[in-house]
């Protein structure tokens, strides 16, 4: 009997070897060997599928600032065009709020204050009433071509409606009336006139005194000459504005 024991289990481990190198793989490759079940697995896990990947973030790229343009030169007007030659600027109209120009004081002498009688033009065909003064201060006068006349020395008598035309201008009448003669005298007036601007100097006869000084509204008589009266008269008087148009030649 111990014989036999002996002969199962010899036959018996040989039997149970196999099955367990069968169970451990085959019994062909060692423990240190990997599958091949194993290496695919393992490579999936070292290389994951693109499906698993997450892409790289790519850079932001700023937009490139554009260029300036280069500045247009100005247009040409249609005047330029047209011509060739650029339109003249013209003058801007001053605005009422722009300041006048002042106007200087009116004088109120030397000589009388005579009241005014308009500034009324007549032709030489038409008549009006009397003048308030002799020789005239205002009033009725001609406005053809015979009025104003010249500045200076006339030697003939002028009528009432052409000298207060020269008045109505700012000028200044010297006047004198000498029946008998009186040559020295008209030679004095003359030396005054000449250094004067607008100034009429005539004979007017029917005059009461010898020297008559008229100007706009204003008049001084007297028979003696005094240069400086006269300079004076002449002086303030002449483009006062006392006269409508003191400020025409």
């Amino acid at each position: 009997m111990e014989i036999n024991l002996k002969l199962t289990i010899s036959f018996l481990l040989p039997a149970a070897f196999m099955l367990l190198l069968a169970a451990c793989g085959g019994g062909t490759q060692t423990a240190d060997t990997p599958t091949p079940e194993a290496k695919v697995a393992a490579k999936a896990i070292a290389q994951p599928t693109s499906t698993n990947e997450l892409p790289k973030p790519e850079p932001t790229k700023l937009p490139a600032p554009e260029p300036t343009p280069p500045e247009a030169p100005p247009t040409a007007t249609a005047a330029t065009q047209t011509t060739g030659v650029a339109p003249t600027p013209t003058a801007t109209t001053p605005s009422d709020d722009a300041p006048a120009t002042p106007v200087p004081p009116a004088p109120s002498g030397p000589g009388l204050r005579i009241p005014v009688q308009g500034a009324d033009h007549i032709s030489q065909s038409q008549t009006h009433p009397d003048y308030n003064s002799v020789p005239a201060t205002s009033g009725w006068h001609y406005g053809d071509a015979s009025a104003p006349v010249p500045w200076g020395v006339h030697g003939d008598a002028l009528p009432d409606e052409i000298l207060v035309h020269n008045l109505e201008h700012g000028g200044v009448g010297i006047h004198y009336n000498c029946p008998e003669g009186c040559d020295e005298l008209v030679s004095q007036l003359k030396k005054i006139a000449d250094r004067m601007g607008k100034v009429i100097l005539s004979p007017y006869p029917g005059m009461e005194t010898k020297i008559a000084l008229t100007a706009w509204t204003f008049l001084d008589t007297f028979d003696e000459f005094d240069k400086d009266r006269i300079e004076d008269f002449a002086r303030v008087h002449e483009s006062s504005p006392n006269a409508p148009e003191y400020l025409v030649r």
